[in-house]
């Protein structure tokens, strides 16, 4: 298969530190409680069905789709709900939700899922929503209503730190396959690859063991960040570029995450919601590890029942440390999209200096921009000049602030830019 090397992009320093050589068990407690907001996905939040003093069972559906693109949301433990109002939400501050209170840490068993048409109605049952962080209902993503021509299996998991998925690559490699397959012959397509970073060799090899009675590619690519972005992996497996504004299934092309495939799998089979996932916990920790985490616990109990422990001066991110975001109390819980939970030192503020126009911010930039410049359009109010100059195309990746000599807080600042361009564009279309 010929090679496309991915242009720009950076080399931080992996911080691969967790162990994975299992995957470990978080333990529920009778009396634990669980804050479970109804959105843990792009799109609208779903609908409480439940009321407060009803038991529930693991499992069981909370809250059913809403309007337009929305997600289920299934209880993660056995247990009574005590409050029906708002819960912390690690993006958001707070959202409507639900407490639920454990009344026993019996997790053999999972209420099943009522049958489903195809895979998408499977996916949309079982509350499936992409797991590498952003979140996209999978039902949706599964009926692209356009030809595709080859499915793309995300396994580079090229953000420091984080080995969630590396870990469930090496415990699941056959479902990861068999989910592929599944998804393959979903959308008629006629090739599937599963591409993986060449820092992760025994995943490699575990997979190509398995791959040809599936009829699976599978390709190591160079180690470097952001592979694992969408359009980025698209380039790099296929040499096709995704059009400013477009989608990948415009060029023929579904992407899906291994750990969403997993959870396809696994509702497939075992006809299994889901309501948990696998969580790197890692940084300035004792126990730095890879854990089944139920969505639905905060922070503060994840670290202590894992043998860790909050220090002051650190941060807690969300996610890996260069799109996750750092979270204001340790009430916020575990979420769907929640692939790591780092405690990292804060960093001794510094002095931001002026730009020396030294280009490095555009030779890193894997989307073809000029961050410096976006950032003197937004600091001056020209909205209208940074959507020309494609703002919305910046992929939130943070390489330009990570590459930046002046220490400029690049990305920030465009991503506070997008938003404004996101209004404008809308009122655009509105006075149409």
């Amino acid at each position: 298969m010929t090679e496309f090397y991915l242009k720009g992009g950076i080399h931080p320093d992996a911080h691969k530190t967790s162990d994975i050589s299992f995957v470990r068990n978080f333990t529920i407690m009778e009396g634990d409680d669980f804050f479970i907001p109804f959105v843990q996905h792009i799109g609208s939040p779903a609908s409480a069905i439940v009321n407060i003093g009803d038991e529930v069972e693991r499992g069981q559906l909370l809250a059913e789709c809403g309007a337009g693109l929305s997600s289920r949301i299934h209880s993660p433990v056995n247990g009574k709900i005590i409050d029906i109002s708002t819960v912390y939400h690690p993006a958001i501050g707070e959202f409507n939700g639900c407490t639920i209170r454990a009344l026993n840490d019996d997790v053999s068993n999972f209420k099943k899922l009522d049958g489903g048409s195809d895979l998408s109605d499977i996916a949309r049952k079982a509350g499936i929503v992409g797991l590498g962080g952003a979140g996209f209902p999978s039902y949706i993503k599964l009926n692209p209503n356009k030809p595709i021509d080859t499915v793309i299996i995300n396994g580079a998991e090229c953000e420091p730190y984080l080995m969630c998925d590396h870990a469930l690559m090496r415990i699941k490699s056959e479902n990861i396959l068999a989910g592929a397959k599944m998804i393959k012959e979903h959308v008629k397509a006629g090739s599937c690859i599963i591409a993986i970073e060449n820092n992760k060799k025994d995943c490699i090899t575990i997979l190509k063991q398995q791959s040809q009675k599936y009829n699976i590619d599978i390709v190591s690519l160079p180690t470097k960040y952001p592979q694992g972005g969408e359009k980025q992996l698209i380039y790099s497996v296929l040499g096709r570029i995704v059009p400013s504004g477009r989608l990948p299934a415009d060029i023929g092309v579904l992407i899906q995450n291994v750990a969403t495939v997993n959870a396809l799998y696994e509702a497939v089979v075992f006809s299994k919601p889901l309501f948990e996932r696998i969580v790197t916990v890692a940084g300035e920790v004792e126990n730095a590890a890879n854990y089944i985490m139920p969505v639905g616990v905060p922070v503060k109990r994840f670290l202590e029942r894992t043998g860790n422990q909050y220090k002051k001066g650190h941060k807690v991110i969300f996610g890996g440390p260069m799109t996750g975001g750092s979270v204001a109390s340790l009430d916020i819980p575990v979420i769907k999209t929640t692939g790591g939970v780092l405690l990292l030192k804060n960093q001794e503020k510094h002095n931001i200096l002026p730009c020396i126009r030294c280009g490095k911010c555009s030779e890193v930039c894997v989307m073809g921009l000029i961050p410096i410049e976006l950032e003197r359009n937004f600091l001056h109010n020209m909205v209208e000049k940074n959507v020309d100059e494609k703002i919305m195309s910046c992929i939130e990746c943070g390489c330009c602030s990570y590459i930046c000599p002046s220490g400029r807080l690049l990305a920030e600042t465009i991503k506070a830019g997008k938003k404004k361009a996101a209004v404008f564009l809308a009122k655009k279309k509105e006075n149409k």
